[in-house]
């Protein structure tokens, strides 16, 4: 859905006339609706965890603690926040634990353990790995949510609504339903119901749409561990 449509679909809810046009519009309403509209896709982007913003990043790690602005390390602009429980050294095939907390940080590099298990840990936007030195040349793989919300009429990646054709990856229904209480709150009027509508969209999406693991309560993983056993008894 455009940013067009959304607020046209915004304001016929609110009971005002839909607009021709949003960003070069001289009416305030459309405007602070605009406004509005781009508080809502960064707010959601931050506190949510919507699959439509999902991205995987991989670098070749460097012989140091310090790997570099992540931004810069992993060549992504949009990076928001990474995924707990995700980053892997492919090249060891061995997992990287973490975020550490800076507590348990000093405390590993304090007592200055060699070789794997790694911990990594974000500092000041820099990626860390250690707390021994991880060899250079191996490729490491994460998954983050992006920073991007929405896109271009042609499909390219923004963090604002800039444009009257730019589309939203967050889905429709939510941005309609966020906006409209954002909208009533910013205007004083009552909107816990509207917050709680809105909220109920949000946990009904995000804890579906990307699937769920099927949940082993006894026995093996057989994700991780295919392991098959024949039926019958057994000689022990």
């Amino acid at each position: 859905m455009s940013l067009l449509t959304l607020i046209g679909k915004v304001t016929k809810a609110i009971g005002l006339p839909a607009p021709t046009a949003v960003v070069s519009s001289s009416d305030t309403k459309i405007q602070e609706l605009f406004a509005l509209a781009n508080q809502s896709g960064r707010s959601l982007a931050l506190q949510f965890n919507f699959p439509e913003l999902l991205q995987e990043a991989t670098f070749t790690s460097i012989a140091a603690l310090d790997q570099g602005l992540l931004t810069t390390v992993i060549s992504a602009s949009d990076y928001l926040r990474v995924i707990t429980d995700t980053m892997w050294d492919r090249t060891s095939v061995q997992k990287i634990t973490g975020p550490a907390s800076p507590s348990a940080w000093q405390a590993l590099i304090a007592n200055n353990s060699a070789g794997p298990p790694y911990v990594f840990r974000i500092r000041n936007r820099r990626l860390y790995i250690g707390p021994s030195i991880i060899a250079a040349g191996h490729t490491i793989a994460f998954e983050y949510y992006s920073s991007m919300w929405c896109e271009s009429s042609v499909g390219a990646g923004k963090t604002a609504w800039s444009a009257d054709a730019d589309v939203g990856r967050i889905p429709e229904n939510i941005l309609e339903l966020d906006l409209i209480w954002r909208w009533k709150q910013a205007k004083g009027l009552e909107y816990a119901e509207d917050l709680e509508t809105a909220g109920q969209a949000i946990d009904t999406y995000t804890g579906s749409a990307g699937g769920a693991r099927l949940l082993i309560l006894g026995g093996a993983n057989t994700f991780t561990f295919p392991i098959n056993t024949a039926e019958g008894s057994w000689n022990l």
